[in-house]
């Protein structure tokens, strides 16, 4: 009686099983796919997010001064007594420069400048400005310079620029900076060592991509507002 229900009861077919090894097979390949086209994304999107955040801290060391600096110890002071910043005196303090750099065959640089104290008369303004910092920053040396450390596979696909009419161009095989002077943080753009301003153009575009790949899903921008002056990540 027993032997004859054994019997009866049915099992599964090779074919069946074999055509569900294959079902999970192609679910753990898409499966595995999927995390790896998100984790490129993400790296992608947290490098572009790291550099829009390094770029405001430099803008934040020039207005404050670096934490190794007397310059921060000033600010506290004077905004404690009530003061202004405009009140603080250059020639007493070690403020500099701060910005960040492309360099199209180097990568992405954080740097520091010396502030020149000198004054000159500008016949513009009518009125006695600080030299500030040398526009010459090109040269060997005036730099102090700290390289960012991005994921090597983060590559830039390409600098381009938008100008007050819309027109987009490639700025190719270029030097981009952006640099920020003391006492306020005025932001000044470069592109190989030519100053470039809000009447000439609209944006600076970095393309950021992850390795060759060429996908649309795997680009991120860094966008340079000069009309704003604001810095943002756009995807």
């Amino acid at each position: 009686m027993h032997s004859r229900d054994i019997k009866d009861k049915k099992g599964f077919t090779l074919v069946e099983i074999l055509v569900v090894i294959m079902i999970v097979g192609v679910l753990s390949m898409l499966a595995v796919g999927g995390y790896t086209s998100y984790r490129r994304a993400a790296l992608l999107s947290l490098s572009a997010d790291d550099i829009v955040s390094q770029i405001y801290s430099m803008r934040d060391k020039t207005i404050h001064g670096d934490y190794k600096s007397d310059r921060k110890g000033k600010i506290v002071e004077v905004l404690q007594d009530g003061g202004e910043l405009e009140e603080i005196d250059i020639l007493t303090t070690d403020a500099r420069c701060f910005g960040f750099l492309y360099r199209s065959e180097g990568g992405f640089f954080l740097f520091s400048q010396e502030f020149n104290i000198l004054k000159k008369y500008d016949s513009n303004s009518g009125s006695w400005l600080y030299t500030g910092c040398s526009s010459g920053f090109l040269a060997e040396g005036v730099l102090e310079e700290t390289k960012l450390p991005l994921d090597d596979i983060i590559k830039v696909a390409g600098v381009q620029q938008l100008d007050k009419w819309d027109n987009i161009s490639q700025i190719g095989d270029s030097n981009f900076m952006i640099r920020f002077s003391p006492p306020a943080g005025d932001v000044e753009y470069f592109v190989d060592g030519a100053q470039v301003s809000a009447i000439d153009l609209k944006e600076i575009v970095l393309n950021l991509k992850y390795g060759d790949n060429l996908a649309d899903d795997l680009e991120t921008d860094v966008v340079f507002n000069l009309e704003e002056e604001t810095v943002f990540a756009r995807k």
